[in-house]
């Protein structure tokens, strides 16, 4: 091959990374305003793609279509000592109920991040949450009363609603939805 053709294949080459690059979509940090797209109200209670907290075990399981075991749970919460595990558009969600009969609703919701949750800081999922719902107010912990919300490892929110319901975050782990008592 002679220069003038390696050269040519060169830039033909070069032309084309260049508008793969322009063409791709931007990294998920970029996308912001995305992590909590599932995150709604619903029928005055906070729900992560469908899947709201209220919901009984029988209504749990015809939503995400599988029938759900529950276990006790290993960690100390009040208000889930049964939990299950299901995957939701990609996400291991983490149902906590109070007791494990087939009426028992959701109490609490543990989403595990992925993808955009993950690329996302808790400054952005803050804002995001925000935005979503105007009212979220930060709940500050009475037991460190010089925190400011920046600094909380795990920050809080109050959401308006149908009952008192909360969303804390460990960002770029997970996110729980529960009645504010269940957060200790």
């Amino acid at each position: 091959m002679s220069g003038v053709a390696r050269s040519w294949v060169r830039g033909t080459l070069a032309g084309i990374a260049l508008a793969c690059a322009v063409a791709s979509p931007p990294p998920l940090a970029a996308q912001s305003g995305q992590a909590l797209s599932k995150l709604a109200l619903e029928e005055g209670l906070l729900s992560w793609d469908g899947i709201r907290l209220g919901l009984s075990l029988v209504q749990s399981e015809r939503k995400l279509g599988l029938t759900l075991a529950l276990s006790k749970n290993p960690e100390t919460n009040p208000c889930a000592k049964f939990v299950t595990e299901a995957e939701r558009g990609g996400l291991t969600l983490t149902l906590g109920y109070a007791s494990p009969k087939p009426g028992a609703k959701i109490a609490w919701l543990r989403v595990r991040f992925e993808g955009e949750q993950i690329a996302s800081s808790a400054r952005d999922l803050a804002a995001e949450l925000r935005a979503r719902f105007p009212g979220a107010e930060w709940i500050h912990p009475a037991a460190k009363p010089d925190l400011v919300e920046t600094d909380d490892l795990s920050p809080t929110y109050l959401i308006p609603g149908k009952e008192p319901q909360a969303v804390r975050f460990a960002p770029r782990e997970w996110m729980e939805l529960a009645a504010p008592s269940c957060f200790g």
